[in-house]
């Protein structure tokens, strides 16, 4: 297998993403957009409490359908980079785009273990996650859905750690 070429144009222009002026306010910007509208999703459709109104109303439904409470994922990365670009820190966003997927089907799958549906659509890991939890369970058994589900977890709390350079096993 070839190693990956970071003189490659694609991990040039993420390189030089970081290096804006403005890319830390728009992911600031777009974390608490995430993070409130998530937070004051209500399910009551007759009335839309949401702050963001009809958008956020919305918005938060599609995330809590598909990912359930993994969905609050997204918007507290978005407020870790905006710190980490902020501080202008080294930080590899192409690591940060394939570990943050992992973590969100791998905790949508977490929270689907051992729940039953309530009918609350906040509740569990969504439709991916229920979708992947059947999946896997269907190929590898109970035991390997476990095994499976925490060392892809593990796998992408620990890439996340490393995207800022913080060593934890040390």
């Amino acid at each position: 297998m070839e190693k990956y070429d970071k003189s490659k144009s694609f991990y040039k222009n993420l390189e030089s993403l970081s290096q804006l002026e403005f890319i830390p306010y728009l992911f600031l910007f777009s974390g608490i957009f995430f993070q409130l509208s998530l937070l004051s999703f209500s399910e009551n459709t007759l009335e839309i409490t949401n702050i963001f109104g009809r958008f956020g109303h919305y918005f938060s439904y599609g995330l809590f359908y598909l990912f359930g409470r993994a969905a609050y994922i997204p918007g507290i990365f978005l407020l870790i980079a905006s710190f980490l670009f902020y501080r202008k820190m080294k930080v590899d966003i192409l690591q940060g785009l394939v570990s943050i997927p992992l973590l969100m089907f791998s905790v949508a799958v977490a929270l689907n273990m051992g729940e039953s549906l309530t009918g609350s659509i906040k509740d569990g890991g969504g439709v991916f996650g229920s979708g992947l939890a059947y999946g896997i369970d269907f190929v590898f058994g109970n035991t390997g859905k476990f095994i499976i589900t925490y060392f892809v977890l593990s796998y992408s709390i620990l890439s996340l750690f490393s995207i800022a350079n913080i060593n934890i096993l040390y």
